[in-house]
């Protein structure tokens, strides 16, 4: 994978240009799903913090 996505990058060509633009595409959905868990991690220690508090 690392030799291929380094052949990948420095073709100056269309299939350069979809190798980059594919990865960028995952680099985003992956940091969005890692945006989520994050967000909810926060928001379920959050959740029990306030049950704690109610109890």
């Amino acid at each position: 994978l690392g030799k291929s996505s380094a052949g990948c990058v420095l073709q100056i060509s269309p299939m350069g240009a979809f190798c980059t633009a594919s990865g960028l595409i995952l680099g985003a959905i992956l940091s969005i799903r890692f945006a989520k868990g994050i967000f909810f991690i926060v928001l379920s220690a959050g959740a029990y913090r306030a049950w704690l508090t109610w109890e």
